[in-house]
């Protein structure tokens, strides 16, 4: 369960953060390769540490938590929106997804034709 969380907070830290308009300010140098690297891993320890707890630990140190951290966020995001769906995010991932395929297909082809060939030559 801890890889598959390590994994989870890497995919959402690239999907949900990084591949934002941070990017953007990223591309425009506005951020360094330094600030990048760090900002990644704080937030990726952030978010592992947040799913961690919410799964991995008793009710009490949970309750504890996640109640600190929804008081802690209640007096910043009054003002922001509403969370919405992001829809061109689903896209993007059965986009992906499709891309993926088509490339393990693509080398396990070659794969194949270098086997055949290699079965040929004997």
């Amino acid at each position: 369960m801890k890889n598959e969380l390590k994994m989870i907070s890497l995919a959402m830290t690239l999907n949900c953060v990084r591949n934002t308009v941070i990017e953007k300010y990223h591309g425009e140098g506005k951020l360094s390769d330094a600030d990048m690297k760090a900002f990644n891993k704080e937030v990726v320890n952030r978010i592992y540490t947040f799913l961690d707890t919410w799964l991995n630990r008793s009710d009490k140190e949970r309750d504890l938590f996640l109640g600190t951290m929804a008081a802690q966020a209640d007096g910043f995001v009054k003002t922001w929106d509403e969370p919405e769906l992001d829809r061109n995010l689903w896209a993007g991932a059965k986009t992906m997804k499709e891309r993926i395929r088509q490339i393990q297909q693509c080398k396990g082809s070659h794969l194949m034709h270098e086997k055949m060939a290699g079965d040929a030559a004997k």
